[in-house]
């Protein structure tokens, strides 16, 4: 049985699946289809170590604009539920 990590581009996937298909994609559905397609590929069994999930948090000046903190805030709780998704981890940039 092979293993596989899926390393995700967060403002990637989140700008495309927005702006070309209007939608907000199920990030546990998508991981799992990545790991069918690939198990199918290298036609053999995957274990899914983790994905790794990559983004930024919105620009927020000093003081922040009561929109701003918005956005930061909102943020926050999506990926706080992105690592409620089994063997999914976020890791913030700057």
């Amino acid at each position: 049985m092979g293993r596989l990590a899926i390393f995700m581009d967060g403002g990637y996937v989140d700008h495309v699946a927005k702006d070309e298909f209007g939608v907000r994609p199920d990030y546990a559905k998508f991981s799992n289809a990545i790991t069918d397609a690939v198990a199918q590929t290298v036609k053999e069994p995957l274990d899914l170590l983790r994905t790794l999930y990559y983004h930024c948090l919105p620009y927020q000046g000093n003081p922040p604009t009561v929109e701003e903190a918005h956005r930061v805030g909102q943020a926050r709780s999506f990926f706080a539920a992105l690592t409620r998704i089994p063997k999914f981890e976020v890791r913030e940039g700057r």
